[in-house]
């Protein structure tokens, strides 16, 4: 198995939020990573941005311009682009704890799974307060769990890139749930 997580995120107009979510994944514990950042602006918005990420950091940060697909677009142009075998989605407005992707990869690894959905969440106000947190109920989800209803956010999962072999990509006609529906499938 490659040991390289390809890390999608997706930004639309929200830079300062970028630098933030970019740097949670630079803080990782588990550092065998590529970052492909998909500015889904028609007018390419963050790419002074992400190159001065690139220029700050020197790490491996590629940019890439949808031209405005929105999200499921977005995210497929980043999954077609990505060069390792293992995916993990961030949202230009979300952070991760140090340890996630060490955690994600010895699970994927130890128990050979394709796909690992979920982990606990914790909410912050603007002024980096927690006034909430969702910890996981269940250690294994049922397929009929995920039907009843979309509460898996995209960044709290990791998968073998062969799993588009199976199911395919995101769905671009959906305006919404483009992932409850791939998650689905």
């Amino acid at each position: 198995m490659n040991k390289t997580f390809s890390v999608i995120i997706t930004t639309y107009y929200r830079n300062d939020l970028l630098v933030r979510a970019v740097k949670s994944v630079l803080c990782q514990t588990y550092r065998d990573f590529e970052i492909i950042i998909i500015d889904d602006s028609k007018n390419r918005h963050a790419e002074q941005t992400v190159l001065t990420l690139q220029k700050k950091t020197k790490s491996v940060i590629r940019y890439i311009s949808s031209g405005g697909v929105k999200q499921g677009g977005a995210r497929n142009l980043g999954f077609k682009n990505a060069k390792g075998d293992l995916i993990a989605i961030l949202d230009d407005d979300d952070l991760w704890v140090e340890n996630k992707l060490e955690i994600e990869f010895n699970t994927l690894k130890k128990y050979n799974f394709n796909v690992i959905v979920y982990g606990g969440r914790t909410l912050h106000n603007l002024e980096g307060e927690k006034i909430g947190e969702y910890l996981p109920k269940y250690s294994l989800l049922a397929s009929h769990m995920i039907k009843l209803f979309n509460f898996v956010a995209f960044p709290a999962l990791a998968f073998r890139k062969s799993v588009f072999d199976k199911v395919g990509f995101l769905d671009e006609t959906l305006c919404t749930h483009e992932d409850w529906d791939f998650l689905n499938r």
